[in-house]
């Protein structure tokens, strides 16, 4: 009796389907492609559907396996799914997104995958260009980015970002509605280590490594390769120490020029000044390469009536509204900068050099530098 009710209910299903015609399926899940998929050691993570050149129909699918993830296109027909093309496995453990984009009158996918470590976490970014015959990669981009200590199970450090700017792949809409997006890559942050209130560390970020990448004739190409500086010098400068004529060589201390300086006394103060209000969120003091002693505690007195302090003495408490401050080797000579909480608005700023150094009465400077961040700025710019 249970055989001819199961015999019934099978002939039931059968009715639902004409004679020569196949099963369609609606949904790629359940399909003879979706099995097939998972026959192949697959695991499909996520399906995307877009109708593409004349209303083609397809659907792109993220699936991973034991050696990463790939991505599969298929074309949708009355019969089934058609398999158009798919990529090579990328390394990953996970899909951390897969989008579409507009790359000039034609649609893209950006298929991002992710490796994440204990310290760190590795992206792989492929940016695809589609279309009814399959997917062909234009961009093809990798990059890591560092855990937090707090993420990373270690005691959490202060980090102040003075670009404001996403690591690893962003895009910028072209000038023109028909033009490919610009593709801007991020890397390899430039971070300083600081000293701060109390004596904990602190860092900043003040640049990073980055590529520009343009449409060309077969995908993207190398517009720009190299360093994006987060800080900028501001322009403009004039010094001015009281009882010292002008002609005595004080404007050394802002001509730019790391070999040529001016020995100044302990409890002298310098005056820079500039002609338009800036926000200033940092204070470079370099000194002359064949100097032996350097500044140990600075007063900074800004026309909006700002005063702050740095002390470099060992466990003294310095002032709160500093993020913090340490000295620097460079190709130019030793240099102390020094970092605020917020940028400081001023047309003006004057340095007080408190205590130059063991045993010595003076210290000879090459250069006073207020400086600009660029998440400060009006005219901030994304791009190098």
């Amino acid at each position: 009796m249970t055989g001819q009710l199961l015999l019934v209910f099978l002939l039931g299903l059968a009715s639902d389907i004409a004679p020569g015609q196949k099963q369609q399926h609606v949904e790629f899940t359940g399909s003879d492609a979706y099995t097939n998929l998972r026959l192949s050691a697959f695991e499909v993570v996520k399906e995307k559907k877009l109708s593409l050149d004349q209303g083609t129909d397809c659907v792109f699918v993220a699936a991973r396996c034991r050696r990463g993830l790939a991505l599969f296109a298929y074309r949708k027909e009355k019969s089934g799914f058609e398999l158009l093309g798919r990529s090579s496995v990328v390394p990953g453990e996970q899909l951390d997104s897969l989008e579409s984009i507009k790359l000039g009158d034609r649609l893209g996918l950006v298929f991002k995958v992710l490796d994440d470590g204990p310290d760190e976490a590795i992206f792989n970014e492929i940016v695809f260009l589609l279309n009814p015959q399959g997917i062909y990669p234009v961009l093809k981009t990798r990059w890591e980015v560092l855990h937090s200590e707090f993420d990373a199970g270690r005691t959490p450090v202060e980090v102040v970002d003075l670009g404001g700017l996403p690591m690893g792949l962003s895009f910028e809409a072209g000038e023109q509605a028909q033009q490919w997006p610009t593709a801007i890559l991020r890397t390899s942050p430039k971070v300083l280590e600081l000293r701060s209130r109390g004596g904990r560390p602190a860092r900043v970020i003040v640049g990073s490594h980055t590529g520009v990448f343009t449409h060309a004739r077969l995908g993207y190409g190398s517009a720009f390769r190299g360093f994006q500086d987060y800080l900028y010098p501001v322009k403009g400068l004039d010094v001015h120490v009281p009882g010292v004529e002008d002609g005595s060589g004080i404007a050394h201390l802002v001509d730019g020029k790391a070999d040529t300086g001016w020995f100044v006394n302990n409890a002298t103060e310098i005056k820079v000044s500039w002609a338009e209000p800036m926000p200033v969120r940092a204070v470079m003091v370099r000194y002359c390469k064949t100097s032996v002693s350097q500044a140990k505690r600075l007063e900074l007195k800004f026309s909006d009536g700002n005063k702050i302090q740095m002390d470099g003495s060992s466990g003294h408490d310095p002032d709160k509204r500093l993020l913090g401050f340490n000295d620097f080797k460079s190709a130019e000579g030793l240099q102390t900068l020094v970092f605020f909480r917020k940028p400081v608005s001023s047309t003006s700023m004057s340095v007080l050099i408190r205590s130059a150094g063991v045993n010595e009465k003076a210290s000879c400077l090459a250069e006073i530098t207020p400086m600009t961040a660029l998440v400060d700025r009006a005219d901030k710019k994304k791009g190098p």
